[in-house]
């Protein structure tokens, strides 16, 4: 029954009792955790995370302490401190019975995708299927068909092609669909598809300049047009400013996005500043202030660029583009060593197939003459990168080892 009211909380719902006297105990645990869990709607009760912390003592179960870690890794993630939850509900699912895992890391992978890290989820939805022993039918598999399309082919067409063979007509079709966007290149077939499916296209084939050239040719539908030339030179290059076309808020916001992505690259830092005005997506939230950082920081405002940059640390703190600038600013800024290899080494801990993060991490080692861990962090990369992409960053590797042999005559 309190289980019931939870899922059909409204906004006036308060937890039922005083958290501050709550008694710890295997009974009502699961209440606080269904409460945490339906939190989404509510307004956020001031240091709730705190007060959830203070509980984590007791004669409580394995499945107990679980559920409070969780409630307290759901709750960060929330507020939106992404380290910190990720941090607790990582461990839960290290630490969790093996019949509750499935449920555990297909939970935190979706608050991940919320939070827009998409690599990061998939790692956990691949833990999810993992531990029930299947690598299809659940209901998360459109997310992991968009995210291994993402970051890795070869998987998604072996997930399709597993898809297939369940016989459900509906996956079969839309199997076929997709088997489609990521391996056709008959430009014919492709430009007899609709608009969405040719943009979806462009999205998981950037390689593919000359056919998505001639499918954003085809595309004369105006909202599809402008996201399709975003998605094909979003790769460095001058882009437009995004004002004056037709979108929704959400395509506009992320279209915003993109364009602020690109000013960076480019180091427009003047029009940077303008476009800070611009609506950016929910789960960009610190990006802004990651800007400002990154303006302070030109204008060397060292003081004001740490503050920035903490702020937007709390809620993007595994996006490569936030943590990598940050990292070079204590590091090359500051010359502050000691925390731009404790930012990476934490990100690395937690987000262990991050490519970009792992990469940089192991480059930082031979930098600061860690050897051993280089080595092991090369180690790990090449178990998560395909061959050819780890044979093009050993080139990078051994133009810094030369860097680090004469600073400190070794390698």
């Amino acid at each position: 029954m309190a289980v019931a009211r939870l899922i059909s909380s409204s906004n006036e719902f308060k937890f039922p009792g005083n958290l501050d006297s709550m008694e710890v105990n295997n009974e009502n645990i699961p209440l606080l955790y269904n409460y945490i869990l339906y939190l989404e709607t509510q307004p956020y009760e001031k240091n709730i995370a705190d007060r959830i912390a203070q509980k984590f003592k007791g004669d409580l179960t394995t499945s107990a302490m679980n559920q409070l870690m969780a409630a307290y890794g759901i709750y960060q993630l929330r507020k939106g401190d992404v380290k910190e939850g990720a941090k607790a509900l990582g461990y839960v699912v290290e630490t969790c019975y093996s019949y509750e895992k499935p449920y555990y890391a297909n939970l935190i992978a979706k608050l991940l995708l919320q939070n827009g890290f998409e690599d990061y989820a998939l790692h956990y939805f691949i833990e999810s299927d993992k531990a029930q022993g299947i690598y299809r039918t659940n209901d998360a598999y459109l997310n992991r068909i968009h995210l291994y399309g993402k970051y890795d082919k070869s998987a998604a067409l072996q997930y399709l092609i597993d898809m297939k063979e369940t016989g459900d007509t509906s996956k079969i079709a839309l199997a076929n669909d997709l088997i489609m966007t990521f391996s056709s290149e008959d430009v014919k077939a492709l430009k007899k598809k609709d608009n969405f499916f040719k943009l979806r296209y462009i999205h998981f084939n950037p390689e593919k300049r000359a056919i998505n050239e001639q499918l954003l040719a085809s595309i004369e539908e105006p909202e599809y047009r402008s996201i399709a030339q975003y998605e094909l030179y979003n790769n460095g290059e001058k882009i437009t400013n995004p004002d004056g076309l037709i979108l929704t808020d959400d395509r506009q916001a992320e279209l915003n996005y993109l364009y602020i992505n690109q000013l960076i690259k480019n180091g427009a830092y003047n029009e940077l500043k303008d476009a800070l005005n611009r609506p950016l997506p929910y789960h960009k939230k610190g990006y802004k202030a990651f800007c400002s950082g990154l303006l302070a920081s030109v204008n060397g405002d060292t003081v004001n660029a740490k503050k920035h940059f903490s702020i937007a640390l709390k809620r993007q703190f595994f996006n490569p583009d936030v943590l990598l600038p940050v990292v070079d600013f204590y590091e090359n800024t500051l010359k502050n060593e000691d925390k731009a290899y404790n930012l990476l080494l934490t990100a690395v801990d937690l987000h262990k197939n991050s490519i970009p993060l792992n990469k940089a991490y192991a480059l930082m080692c031979i930098r600061l003459n860690y050897n051993s861990f280089a080595l092991g962090a090369l180690a790990d990369l090449e178990k998560i990168m395909t061959l050819e992409y780890f044979q093009a960053f050993i080139l990078q590797v051994e133009k810094e080892k030369e860097l680090a042999a004469k600073k400190y005559n070794n390698w």
